[in-house]
């Protein structure tokens, strides 16, 4: 494992310098090693970036000087009391020996240090502290769980109940999860899933949406190069499910890309049934073709469009899919908590109602306009609509069609999941009617 924990430094000292996502700086690092050390790479960069605030709050009680550490030390560091804290697999004595090897190649002046904190950590670990860590109110709720301050005390005032369990579900790995396309196949692909050891279990809100314990056998696996199958949450279907309430006779997704509802949408309605699929890239939109056609799923005009500002044709079904701040799939994007800032929900809310203003305007009369985000945030989903509403008469809401389950149902209104009380990620879809 150690060219894998020198990618990983590597991967980390490009991110504490940049503006770059981490997914990003990944991915030129993942090529020079094999599928287990990949693995390896991304659980410990992505750990170390979702909880480096912990990490450093931990560092810090055994750092004898109140003067910051050098990046490089504090990386090492970070990556070390990571490992020995949360990832497991490997023996302590060999990951502190690889580890304080990396750190004399790259700080020789800090190997000492670095190898009596490790020590101390494992002392740590293996003590009744480490194990009443997230217990302890002396400590804050942003350095218990690794969360900005700001983020915990928007979340606790928005979900008083069940704030805590949030935020720890938000650290938890996140769903794997896959869409078999054709239901007359379904147990041939959970038989070959069996086969690949990936312990595949029937998601309780669909028998469609396949949970597994990795996707990354799947990735090349011709299940999902032919189109049987394509990986995403389940969440995805709930908004096409209120789009197709009230038989549409066309259908425009203002926000396609990267497609996910929109092969959903196009595979379960009659190919008679016009679609249109539009996005504000060209490239993500290259994207959504790519996926339409390893899907086998034809039929759609693609269209570059600006949502907030297209003079769309008239349909009578839209879906807007809003650019939102994807607090809900934050547990796939390890360092999103770090890179969004308290003023980027109320840019994104301006935008969100620029787009719905737009398009309310291309929707028929008696025709549905549904909206879904990927967030499970009020100020982006109920407070957005409600604002929405009182500004545009002519909508109304058109409420959730039978057969959805009443633990998803949010307000009487819409459908929300919640990543600690539902099987899915975070998201929000809603209907509203033309009159």
């Amino acid at each position: 494992m150690s060219e894998a924990r020198l990618q990983a430094f590597k991967a980390l000292s490009t991110w504490l310098s940049s503006e770059k996502y981490i997914d990003h700086i990944l991915e030129s690092h993942r090529t020079k090693l094999g599928d287990r050390d990949r693995r390896f790479l991304d659980n410990l960069v992505n750990g170390s970036v979702m909880m480096h605030r912990q990490l450093d709050h931990i560092i810090g009680r055994y750092k004898k000087s109140r003067a910051p550490l050098h990046n490089s030390v504090r990386i090492i560091a970070w990556m070390g009391v990571y490992e020995l804290l949360h990832m497991g697999g490997s023996k302590d004595y060999a990951s502190v020996h690889s580890l304080i090897n990396l750190a004399k190649k790259i700080t020789p002046r800090s190997a000492g240090f670095l190898n009596a904190l490790f020590r101390k950590i494992i002392s740590f670990r293996d003590s009744a502290e480490w194990s009443g860590f997230l217990s302890n109110q002396k400590i804050p709720p942003g350095v218990r769980y690794s969360f900005p301050d700001w983020l915990v005390m928007r979340w606790r005032q928005q979900f008083a109940d069940s704030w805590e369990s949030l935020l720890a579900t938000l650290n938890s790995d996140a769903l794997k999860m896959v869409y078999v396309f054709d239901p007359d196949h379904r147990d041939d692909v959970m038989e070959e899933f069996s086969r690949l050891e990936l312990s595949p279990g029937a998601n309780p809100y669909h028998p469609a949406f396949i949970h597994v314990s990795s996707l990354q056998p799947l990735l090349n696996h011709e299940l999902l190069q032919k189109g049987r199958i394509s990986i995403q949450d389940v969440s995805t279907l709930f908004p096409v499910k209120l789009l197709l309430q009230e038989h549409p006779a066309s259908i425009t997704d203002v926000c396609a890309a990267p497609g996910g509802k929109l092969t959903l949408l196009r595979s379960l309605i009659p190919q008679a049934i016009p679609v249109t699929a539009c996005d504000i890239s060209p490239f993500r939109l290259k994207i959504v073709e790519k996926n339409l056609q390893r899907l086998n799923l034809g039929s759609v005009n693609l269209l570059e469009a600006d949502a907030s500002a297209h003079s769309f044709p008239r349909s009578s079904h839209f879906l807007v899919d809003a650019p939102c701040s994807g607090f809900g799939v934050i547990r796939k994007r390890s360092d999103l908590r770090w890179r969004r800032q308290p003023g980027d929900v109320k840019d994104l809310t301006a935008l969100q109602l620029r787009i719905l203003d737009n398009v309310s305007r291309s929707v028929k009369k008696g025709g549905i306009l549904v909206y879904s985000t990927c967030t499970f945030d009020r100020d982006e989903n109920m407070g957005l609509i409600e604002k929405f509403l009182a500004e545009h008469p002519r909508f109304s809401y058109a409420g959730v069609p039978p057969g959805f389950p009443r633990t998803l149902i949010h307000e009487g209104k819409a459908v929300m999941t919640l990543p600690h009380l539902h099987a899915a990620e975070g998201s929000f879809a809603i209907a509203l009617k033309k009159v």
